[in-house]
């Protein structure tokens, strides 16, 4: 007995010692490792603390700490930040000794205008008061089953609290707060957030792929696809796309002639204004 019992005590004291052994060496790897490589760690320290921090992956990595490790490897740009203020970004740059790189300010934006009065419930919704939830049970309570269900899962999701929701049934984004992450694109079931970036011309506030009778008996406000935006554009940048109306942001020049010519008033073409907001 005795015997055994020393047996296994000496198989535990080889497996401390094996597991401190294992320990010490992967410590003294990791120092090697930081003494070969101490101006990158550093590096990379220094810009995960200069980036924002809300790990919304909007840059296309999966956080803040690996968008610093991309940096700091020359896989992005200092502008690849989507969030970054101006001047996070040309601190960046030049810490990394790198141009800025080409930025254009994008904010989400809202392409449905129907609001409770124009866009009745077609019946009560009972049960949680979130769009994804909503949607997936009958496709929600509007009469409308492309447009905003209004339940707010938009205002959850952003990190900045740049949307609050209005008496009128609808999200209310604040330009001025809006980073452009997209968090809040990802998450609407219905498709009725969009990214618009800086230097679009225009935007049809409506994704409607229904029939202009039917939209008619849904939604006072709809686009009804009259297409006589699609005529009247001298661009040519108007046309018909996944059953919806769409306008090509590289080919609108936003000269506004299909906003003064659409019947219900659904295209956008302020939106050199709303940049104009976020700039100042």
């Amino acid at each position: 007995m005795p015997l055994e019992l020393g047996g296994l005590t000496m198989v535990y004291v080889a497996a401390g010692l094996l597991g401190l052994l294992g320990g010490l060496i992967a410590y003294g790897l990791l120092a090697v490792f930081r003494k070969v490589n101490g101006g990158e760690d550093e590096r990379i320290e220094m810009l995960e603390s200069m980036l924002p921090g809300v790990n919304c992956g909007a840059c296309g990595t999966a956080g803040c700490a690996d968008m610093a490790r991309a940096l700091a490897a020359g896989e992005r740009e200092p502008s690849g930040c989507p969030i970054a203020s101006p001047n996070t970004i040309k601190a960046i740059a030049e810490l990394l000794g790198v141009e800025e790189g080409e930025r254009k300010r994008k904010v989400a934006q809202l392409v449905c205008r129907g609001k409770v009065s124009a866009a009745p419930a077609r019946a009560d919704y009972i049960g949680l008061r979130d769009c994804v939830a909503a949607n997936a049970v009958a496709g929600g309570q509007k009469g409308c089953t492309f447009g905003c269900l209004g339940f707010g899962t938009c205002v959850g999701v952003c990190p900045v609290g740049a949307i609050k929701m209005g008496d009128d049934g609808l999200p209310h984004i604040d330009v001025a707060l809006c980073t452009g992450c997209g968090l809040c694109v990802q998450a609407c079931p219905r498709n009725t957030l969009e990214l618009i970036e800086e230097g679009q011309g225009a935007v049809i506030r409506c994704i409607s792929q229904a029939s202009g009778k039917t939209v008619r008996g849904v939604c006072e406000v709809g686009c009804i696809q009259c297409k006589i935006c699609i005529r009247e554009c001298p661009q040519k940048a108007i046309s018909i796309k996944d059953g919806r109306v769409w306008i090509d942001p590289a080919l609108c020049d936003g000269c506004g002639i299909c906003a003064e010519k659409c019947p219900n008033g659904v295209i956008d073409v302020h939106l050199k204004e709303i940049f104009e907001r976020v700039s100042a």
